[in-house]
């Protein structure tokens, strides 16, 4: 089967970034399939530097024929700038991909929404089914997390965009459960819709692995540390877990909070901490992840927190997934299917109350546990995650919505 698969934001292991693509991608060729990638430039910088992004490349990964957009995106407070950055990669991404060919199917991944234009363009232009993928449901999550205003004439036009791909993809895959209950509530028949998580990779997350030396180097030999790993953006309220931070420090507990990466509310959260004189909060560069997975290897728990809104019922957060391959707890606020995990399968502590209060009591009742209760929640995950959620095994499912798609069996 010959794959067109359209992702702006593909990344490889040397990033920061999330590789689900890049496994996946490298999981079909090793089934036999012929995989060609269109992507941007931001995802490629770390493996081949900054020069990626000066011209067009035709590159090779793992089997992987990867088709470059070159763009250096860059996240911004302008709604428009953002636009502007996936509308590029939407237009090189046609102009690349239409000299391609032929396809069996073409496989387009969301967000960003806009990559839905290209994938339907280039579906009718090879005159092969189109296969749609939604890991976040745009653009209800820009009204539910970035406070847009839903009658912004960008969300009405997302709208009639999201409508459209509906109805044109031959089949859907939804990452969450209740991403596809909310896709059926909404009159797309169920049959239409697959279901196929984020997943994770666990050969990557070695307990063990790490060595003890991120806690010397910040002094956190004694403490039980709780980490938050990725974006600080809008979207992931943080300003709840610097504000549990201060409860914390005022209790003199000895729960101390890690944030690793970067994002468009750092400046604000790292001022944040320094206003309530927090010396219970770390602040950490980003690092790639094969570094991360060694900061993760030495902490306690995993924080996996969103924003309170209307839709946490329908997200299955990645950071759950990297946590539950490192045999790590997890604590999070999302109800619905993650609360099902962390509660009914034992592997962390769902936390629904975000005031400061709430999470630094669901924090401290976790740092009281004894080890072998900590260490049997973590057991708990890392068998999920080399088991059901192992992308090695999600790539058969995902192979058998490519292949149905177009009309081939397994």
């Amino acid at each position: 089967m010959r794959v067109l698969y359209l992702h702006q934001f593909f990344a490889t292991p040397e990033g920061t970034a999330g590789t689900r693509s890049y496994e996946f991608g490298r999981g079909l060729v090793e089934r036999g399939h012929e995989v060609t990638l269109v992507t941007g430039t931001l995802g490629l910088e770390p493996w081949l530097g900054p020069s990626v992004h000066d011209a067009p490349q035709t590159l090779e990964r793992d089997g992987i024929r990867l088709l470059t957009v070159p763009d250096k995106y860059e996240q911004s407070p302008s709604a428009l700038k953002r636009l502007g950055g996936f509308q590029r990669y939407v237009t090189g991404a046609i102009r690349r991909a239409r000299k391609e060919g032929p396809f069996d199917v073409v496989f387009a991944t969301s967000p960003p929404l806009p990559v839905a234009s290209a994938g339907m363009a280039m579906a009718a232009w090879h005159r092969a089914p189109l296969v749609f993928e939604i890991r976040d449901l745009w653009p209800e999550s820009l009204v539910e997390f970035g406070g847009i205003d839903p009658n912004h004439p960008g969300i009405l036009a997302g709208k009639v965009l999201e409508k459209g791909v509906y109805a044109t993809a031959r089949r859907i895959i939804a990452t969450t459960p209740g991403a596809k209950r909310r896709l059926v509530s909404r009159g797309i028949p169920a049959d239409k819709v697959d279901v196929v998580v984020l997943g994770c990779d666990p050969y990557l997350f070695e307990p063990g692995c790490g060595d003890g030396s991120f806690r010397a180097k910040h002094g956190l030999e004694d403490k039980f540390v709780a980490l938050f790993p990725g974006a600080h953006g809008v979207a992931n309220g943080l300003d709840k877990v610097v504000d549990a931070a201060k409860v914390l420090q005022d209790r003199s507990s000895n729960v101390h909070i890690v944030f690793v990466g970067g994002g468009q509310k750092k400046p604000e959260l790292m001022a944040q901490a320094e206003r309530l004189g927090l010396q219970n909060l770390l602040f950490h560069d980003p690092v790639p992840k094969k570094d991360l997975v060694k900061i993760i290897d030495e902490i306690d728990v995993g924080l996996a927190v969103l924003k309170e809104c209307r839709i946490l019922d329908s997200i299955l957060s990645n950071k759950l997934f990297d946590f539950m391959a490192a045999a790590k707890p997890v604590v999070a606020n999302l109800p619905g299917d993650m609360r099902e995990i962390l509660e009914d399968k034992g592997a962390g502590r769902y936390a629904p109350d975000m005031s400061p209060t709430g999470f630094a009591d669901t924090l401290m009742e976790l740092a009281a546990l004894p080890a072998a209760e900590l260490k049997a929640m973590g057991a708990r995950g890392r068998a999920m995650a080399e088991g059901e959620y192992a992308r090695a095994n999600l790539v058969v499912d995902f192979e058998r919505t490519l292949l149905r798609a177009a009309g081939r069996s397994a």
